[in-house]
């Protein structure tokens, strides 16, 4: 009998009971009630039986990583001491040692584990090809994982379909992740369960659309050409008569029994023509499976109760509030890679500053924090020039952020240490949840903070609140917020241990994450865990160590 390393807390336990036996299904728990550890054991579980040998799991660039910890947390000693892990990562790929990595991987006799970003199948053709070949070589015993499985919602993009059409179709036990499987709208679902098993939703995304969504198609075509369309379409030439709609109804709806468009088709089709609207005769064209140019316009969504029970029976839906069990407080981290542009600047810096460094006759600890501040700044996305004028840098941390938000439905603060960092974010919030679903709180917004931060309390609307330490990190109760993301971190440990308390009330029993954004191997990895550790980096930095703390 397979048992983990960690017992399951109770939802983790049912998830895997629901799990057993299904070669197809949707994990959607939200952030922090532990999906990862689900998976780990249900692999595990399927190794133990023979049943699986190796596993793909493709997410997003800053939550794949983790997935290799995960593994040998969880899994026994007898199955993780012959496990081999291989993460792929870009910008490695043209280096000798790690193809030579790759090919011990891929020659591993036991049971393997690759971990896969959505980024580099969308980009990359070496690492489809790999996930291609990695499956095909399992023959068959083999595991698919998306997580944060709405990087797929899109079905017309080119890394969906990969997913879909070609990865999907070679794996034998498939499971999706998710705390949100349709953040934007009930259509989301659709690409993400065909992933899982086409039957689900074995109809075309348009007659999907159409049955869920209220569409209004703009056709700029003469109205002559609409109506022969029309009439050539239905095979008209005059109007019908009941058995005739009868006849038609089933012809044009012969896979939805359940859904006679009698109305629809006495309405568009036993009137004249001429009472007929220009929209009127678009919309009867594609119900009849037909075609005319047009843009599709969704105006709201209808028959989301019958769309909830078409995926209930494939899915597991856990809420944080379902979890009676879970620690008062969650911390992890969101692995963020550099741009390249970034990491050229970064590299240059940090040579720079350490030369300088060398050449000092004294180094003292408030010089190395002032250099290391420097270098943050680059990892956050900007510097400044000889004359002292801002310069943007490209990052992807502003998007790490909007990925981490797009799977969580609660409220969320996010701490900025620059006033440019409130800027960026504020703009793509509002961009992608709209306007009024973020207040700030920072210097640069002193005569109304007071009112957005009584909006963020009280409008359920208002769901983000970014501010900086020194504004937002004393006095304020923000307790409606159960998630706190650190966008970066100066090296001020009284700002770190004020702002963790914004969250915090008597009586509050709800659990709180904590996220730090990190880039790997940077002194912003190193500023982080003086910080989480309670230690002010500058009473333990000596003259004699200050490479160890910049390097």
């Amino acid at each position: 009998m397979y048992k983990s390393k960690r017992q399951p807390r109770a939802k983790q336990a049912e998830a895997l009971q629901k799990l057993e036996g299904r070669k197809a299904f949707a994990v959607l728990m939200a952030m922090r009630t532990g999906k990862t550890k689900v998976i780990t054991d249900d692999f595990g579980r399927l190794v133990a039986e023979d049943k699986v040998k190796d596993l793909l799991v493709i997410a997003p660039a800053g939550a794949y990583m983790p997935w290799e910890e995960a593994m040998y947390t969880d899994l026994p000693d007898d199955i993780a001491n012959k496990l081999a892990t291989f993460v792929w990562v870009s910008k490695k790929d043209k280096l000798k040692s790690w193809r030579q990595e790759l090919a011990n991987f891929l020659a591993h006799t036991g049971p393997k584990v690759l971990l896969m970003n959505i980024e580099a199948i969308s980009s990359v053709e070496r690492a489809r090809g790999l996930c291609n070949l990695f499956l095909k070589e399992s023959k068959g015993k083999n595991m698919l994982v998306v997580d944060e499985s709405v990087v797929i919602k899109n079905h017309q993009s080119n890394c969906s379909k990969f997913c879909v059409d070609v990865l999907s179709e070679m794996a034998t036990y498939k499971r999706i992740l998710s705390g949100l499987v349709a953040p934007r709208s009930p259509l989301d679902v659709y690409q993400q369960f065909r992933f899982l098993d086409r039957s689900i939703f074995p109809e075309n995304f348009e007659r999907f659309r159409d049955r869920y969504a209220d569409v209004k198609r703009i056709c700029q075509l003469p109205m002559p050409i609409i109506k022969n369309k029309y009439f050539n379409t239905l095979k008209l030439n005059k109007p019908m008569s009941e058995k005739q709609l009868q006849e038609k109804s089933q012809f044009i709806w012969p896979d939805m029994t359940d859904f006679p468009p009698f109305g629809f088709l006495r309405n568009m089709v036993v009137s004249s023509p001429e009472t007929l609207k220009k929209d009127e005769m678009v919309n009867a064209i594609f119900r009849a499976g037909g075609y005319i140019p047009s843009i599709p316009m969704i105006k709201g969504y209808k028959n989301v109760d019958e769309l909830h029970d078409r995926i209930a029976p494939h899915s597991f839906r856990v809420r944080l509030e379902d979890c009676f069990d879970l620690p008062n407080a969650d911390y992890s981290f969101r692995n963020v890679e550099m741009h390249p542009e970034q990491e050229r600047v970064y590299s240059d810096l940090k040579e720079f500053m350490t030369a300088q460094l060398k050449d000092a006759k004294q180094v003292t600890a408030q010089n190395v924090i002032t250099l290391m501040l420097r270098l943050h700044q680059v990892l956050c996305g900007h510097t400044k020039d000889e004359f002292g004028d801002y310069v943007a840098i490209p990052e992807y941390r502003t998007a790490a952020v909007m990925d981490i938000l797009d799977d969580y439905d609660g409220k969320a603060i996010i701490w900025c240490s620059y006033d440019n960092d409130i800027r960026k974010i504020q703009f793509s919030i509002e961009k992608t949840f709209g306007e009024g679903s973020v207040a700030r709180f920072w210097g640069g917004n002193r005569s109304t903070r007071e009112y957005e931060e009584k909006k963020f309390k009280e409008d359920p609307d208002c769901r983000f609140m970014i501010a900086t330490p020194d504004a937002g990190g004393r006095g304020r109760t923000w307790d409606c917020a159960d998630l706190v993301i650190y966008y970066s971190s100066k090296n001020n440990l009284d700002h770190r241990m004020q702002s963790e308390e914004r969250v915090k009330a008597v009586g509050k029993t709800r659990q709180v994450a904590y996220i730090d954004l990190r880039v790997r191997g940077t002194v912003e990895e190193k500023i982080i865990e003086a910080l989480r550790n309670k230690i002010d980096i500058a009473t333990v930095i000596s003259g004699d160590d200050w490479k160890e703390w910049l390097i």
